[in-house]
Order: structure tokens, then sequence, then C-alpha cells
């Protein structure tokens, strides 16, 4: 990301913090940032187009800290645990930001909506794959529930730290809840019964499916293109990636999707770390 840009988030962040989002305005974002209100506007096309570039620039800095947490450790219990507590620290850090938007009520348009969604989806997708390493296949027919009892409880925490500022050992309370779910989900398991949401029922978010429809191509790019904007790369490159990105949306928007075109526009992500799992995710796919 533009170094540019990235103080002017992170200023934005503690003038939101301090004053409020709608007491702050573009004015004094830009004169703390050290540039003009012309150059905001380079970036940015609004202030709320800035306070959704800022949830989404910290959301994928905390999944870069949970991978790099989950391949720090080879025990899938003691992993999670980890990554757990790097969810917890991260969003009690920025706590002043989040009760900031809870209090205001903040609309931030229609496609805030699509990112809530991508959101959703990397968080299934997360715990699932977690659960799945601890519990292997025969979870699978509770994975919803599961996932749902393990944010849940993650969830109920957070507010406790967040809303009302307890004070908990991270790491201690990371384990508990880790061992909470444990009993959760062995208890699952032994009583046999029936799922009350079944995995069928949420197909399209199942990381290990195996059918892929157009819509679900498109979202797979919206999400790709949600990403470029926190990449570390000229803005040159980031217009390229949008473009590519452009011509992969409109090409699954026809009925038969040629597959050379998708693998040509994907092409250009071939090489870009941050892109590797819906890279290799959309190629599989299309290979099938």
């Amino acid at each position: 990301m533009h170094e540019k840009k990235k103080h002017m988030m992170e200023t934005a962040m503690t003038l939101f913090s301090e004053k409020g989002f709608h007491s702050t305005t573009i004015q004094e974002i830009a004169q703390k940032s050290g540039v003009s209100k012309g150059a905001f506007y380079l970036h940015f096309k609004s202030k709320e187009d800035l306070t959704l570039q800022i949830f989404k620039h910290y959301y994928q800095n905390v999944m870069n800290q949970i991978n790099i947490a989950k391949q720090n450790s080879t025990d899938p219990t003691e992993s999670l645990a980890k990554q757990i507590e790097v969810f917890l620290i991260s969003l009690v850090e920025n706590k002043e930001f989040i009760i900031m938007h809870m209090r205001e009520n903040i609309s931030l348009g229609s496609e805030v909506d699509h990112f809530i969604q991508y959101i959703k989806n990397e968080n299934f997708k997360w715990n699932s794959e977690n659960l799945f390493a601890i519990y292997g296949e025969k979870l699978k027919p509770y994975i919803v529930d599961a996932t749902s009892l393990l944010e849940g409880i993650i969830n109920g925490y957070l507010q406790w730290m967040i809303i009302d500022n307890v004070t908990v050992n991270t790491t201690r309370l990371s384990h508990y809840i880790s061992r909470r779910v444990d009993d959760c989900i062995q208890g699952l398991l032994k009583e046999n019964e029936e799922p009350q949401i079944k995995p069928t029922q949420v197909m399209k978010h199942m990381p290990d499916q195996t059918q892929i429809t157009n819509e679900q191509l498109k979202e797979t790019f919206l999400s790709m293109k949600d990403k470029i904007s926190l990449l570390h790369i000229s803005e040159s490159q980031q217009r390229d990636l949008n473009t590519a990105i452009d011509v992969l949306i409109e090409e699954v928007s026809h009925n038969e999707p040629r597959p050379v075109i998708i693998k040509g526009m994907l092409s250009h992500f071939a090489d870009i770390s941050e892109m590797n799992d819906p890279y290799q995710f959309v190629l599989k796919k299309l290979d099938k």
C-alpha cells in the first residue's frame, strides 16, 4: 500500500477515535496527514470510503497475523488457541475505533454489504479449517454448528473486553475458549444429535466444496478486488489488477465463461502471495 495512503488512514483512525466520525472533517484529516485536500481525494472518494478502506486494511492485517500464528504451530489444538489470542489482541488494540463506529452508527453505503459477506465467509473458512484439522471428517455434519459455537464464545468475550473494557489474560482466555469449544464438540459427537444447520444449507461457503458456479466465481473475484488496495504495490499495478478483475467479472457473467480468458487474466495474480489462496482455488475449479 502507498505509504501516504496508509498514513492518512492511521491519522483518520486517531481523529475518529478522539473526536468521532461526524465531527472529523476531511480537511482536518488532510492537514494532520500533511497533505492537501486534493491529495486526499486521489486516494479516497469520501470519508465513508476512507472508513471502509480502514476496515479492509486492518482486517487483512489481522488475518495475516493469524496466518503467521497458524504456520508457527504444528499441533492443531495449540494452533487454534494461538490464532484466537492473535484475534482477541488485534481487536482490543483497535477497540476505540470499533466503539466509535458502533456509537455513531455510520452508514458506509452498499459496498460495505459485500465486505461484510466477505468477512463472514472468510471467518467460516478460517474456523472450519481449524476445527477439521483437530476433529477430522467426523465433524463434517456438525461443522456449521461447531463454527457457530466457536464464533459465539469468542464474540461474547470480545464484547466484555471492548465495550466494558474488562481486562483479561488473552493467553489464558484463548486456551480456555479452545477447551470449552472442545467440550461442546465432544458433546455433539457423543450425543449424535441432528445438526441445527446442515452443511448442505450453506454449501457455497464450505472450504472443501467440489462444485462452483459462475456466481461463486464472481464472489471470489470481488473478494480479490477488495484485497488489491491493501497490496504493497504501485498505483499503476493496482490499476492493472483492477482491470484484470473487471474482465474476469465480466467473463463469468456470461452463460459459458471461456476458461482461456479466465486463466489469462488470473496469470496477473500468479506471483502475488496475498492472492495465492483464491488464485489456486479458481485454477483448481477450472481444471475439474
